[in-house]
């Protein structure tokens, strides 16, 4: 190894008489060393569902922690040199020399970067003035990376979770062992700092040195995407929490106000605006309060929510929520997220209806998700600006700190919906059927509000049998936009499968929660948000447990 490395100029090999030098390597200053970019966790799988819980722990080896993250290196291009260091002389890039490629390294450059050193010698006084470089400043992120590693162990499917599962569905058994993409995010409510973040497909910085080119024109995974931070996806019924703490605070919803669900909006016409329960089983939940529609997650409750906000109303409160501004948590590859402008005459009352049930034009990314919860979870006082990167100023024209007067009744009635969804049976969140009835979270000492959704999204049917069925796999999504449907492009189901967890020690008291920690996970084109979306996002939970948070 040594002789290799030799011949490639990488280390220094002396004989044993030259003392210490024959213990120094030299390291090409131009590559980046990535030190925590593997590293191996042990995982307890008597916390997974039936099928996949074992009572010895995985072993799960990461590589590529964080690497959507932190970002890569890469060859700066000529344009850079008409940036803004260009001004610099010693700042200012040269053939040869790396910049950001993505990521932090990109969002961060110009503080990441340092200058040359330079010796001017005048020859004729042979006098010399010497100008030291300056090495790059060091950029603190707010990560915690043994949770990110646990948090991408958890998101791989090749660990189980991120994969079709028998308790899915019945009506995907056949589709078992297909593996899912999504995204997990993990924020600390009294801060907005984000602790943890993942995307799948993942990738590997070996692939994406060795394979780039690939990488970069899969259009159908799109591996290279940053998915908690980039894509929008359609809330479905997460986002009927906000809902009703805006109805109350708006004064459209008393406190103890109830609505009845009869299973449809309009009597006239029961096939249309449905609420689940009745489209999947012909029943309905009747009079509900506010803490059991959340619980039930009855659509017809929030369907009537939205006709009294009526479009602009609806858009502002989700405009304040944060929905159609950019975080500005620190990466350049960060969505705004989709909110029509109400006031523009963009949105109808039609709009408003479907808007209150997270459907319609309405698209929020994962971290904005999880930046609404913490909102709600700090009843709107003094919610920070969320961060990858700590001591630094927000990016121009994003959201930005500050205080969203939401009635504290309204947020109590959403945390007690939230907490039963999670405790009791019939709870969206509850439970999931495997080779019987067993909870979805089961973190001891831990108190747990949690929300599900089975957002409809934008999936085709293509019938491959020619036998007039909608048979599993037959869902496909051009994701390459090019009409025809490609293996890869059969999705599971036409629903993204979303839960959003809330967590808390379990001494503090359920009407005065003090949460510390919410956890956001979408998984798409999955089905079920409880089914699929929950057991990961309890495991999330284990690894903050792990990580001695909880």
């Amino acid at each position: 190894d040594q002789a290799r490395l030799a011949a490639e100029g990488l280390i220094a090999v002396r004989r044993q008489s030259d003392g210490v030098w024959s213990q120094v390597a030299l390291i090409p200053s131009r590559k980046r060393h990535y030190g925590l970019d593997r590293i191996t966790v042990q995982i307890d799988r008597r916390t997974l569902p039936t099928p996949l819980g074992q009572q010895q722990p995985a072993v799960v080896t990461v590589d590529g922690v964080g690497l959507h993250l932190i970002g890569a290196m890469r060859g700066s291009w000529r344009e850079q040199a008409d940036s803004g260091l260009a001004q610099d002389d010693l700042r200012s890039y040269v053939p040869g020399d790396l910049a950001g490629q993505f990521g932090l390294e990109r969002a961060f450059e110009a503080h990441l970067r340092g200058s040359r050193g330079r010796v001017v010698e005048r020859l004729d006084s042979h006098e010399r003035q010497l100008t030291d470089p300056v090495p790059g400043r060091d950029l603190k992120t707010t990560i915690d990376i043994q949770l990110q590693a646990r948090v991408q162990a958890l998101m791989d499917p090749a660990f189980g979770l991120m994969q079709v599962q028998p308790w899915h569905s019945a009506r995907q058994l056949s589709a078992t062992g297909w593996p899912l993409r999504g995204a997990a995010l993990v924020l600390e409510v009294a801060s907005g700092h984000i602790l943890a973040a993942a995307t799948v497909p993942a990738m590997t910085r070996r692939q994406l040195r060795e394979n780039g080119q690939a990488l970069r024109s899969d259009v159908i995974d799109r591996p290279l995407w940053n998915r908690p931070f980039y894509m929008a996806y359609q809330p479905g019924s997460t986002i009927k929490p906000l809902v009703l703490a805006a109805a109350v605070t708006a004064g459209v919803l008393g406190p103890r106000e109830s609505i009845d669900c009869q299973g449809h909006l309009v009597p006239e016409d029961p096939d249309r605006l449905r609420c689940w329960i009745y489209k999947l089983h012909n029943r309905r939940h009747h009079r509900l309060t506010g803490p059991e529609s959340i619980a039930h997650s009855c659509n017809i409750f929030y369907y009537t929510l939205g006709r009294r906000m009526g479009p602009q109303q609806l858009a502002h409160w989700y405009h304040r929520f944060g929905l159609g501004v950019r975080p500005g948590c620190g990466l350049l590859e960060e969505a705004a997220g989709d909110l029509l402008d109400a006031g523009a005459g963009d949105l109808s009352r039609a709009d408003a209806i479907f808007m209150a049930i997270g459907q319609g034009p309405v698209r929020w990314t994962v971290l904005q998700a999880a930046g609404a919860y913490a909102t709600l979870a700090r009843a709107g006082v003094g919610f920070p600006t969320l961060r990858l990167v700590t001591g630094t100023a927000p990016t121009a024209g994003v959201s930005e700190a500050g205080e969203l007067p939401v009635d504290r009744r309204g947020v109590a009635m959403a945390f007690e919906g939230l907490y039963l969804a999670a405790n009791e049976p019939y709870g969206t969140a509850h439970h999931l059927v495997t080779l019987g009835d067993e909870p979805i979270f089961n973190v001891d000492g831990v108190r747990v509000y949690a929300k599900t959704g089975t957002a409809t999204a934008a999936a085709q049917w293509l019938d491959r049998n020619d036998n007039a069925v909608q048979d599993d796999g037959e869902f496909w999504v051009d994701f390459d936009r090019n009409g025809k449907a490609e293996p890869r492009e059969f999705v599971p189901q036409p629903d993204h499968a979303w839960c959003i967890v809330v967590a808390e020690p379990q001494r503090a008291l359920p009407g005065q929660p003090r949460p510390r920690y919410v956890v956001a996970v979408v998984a798409e084109y999955a089905g079920s948000g409880g089914l699929v979306a929950g057991p990961i996002a309890n495991q999330i939970l284990h690894a903050l447990r792990a990580e001695s948070y909880l």
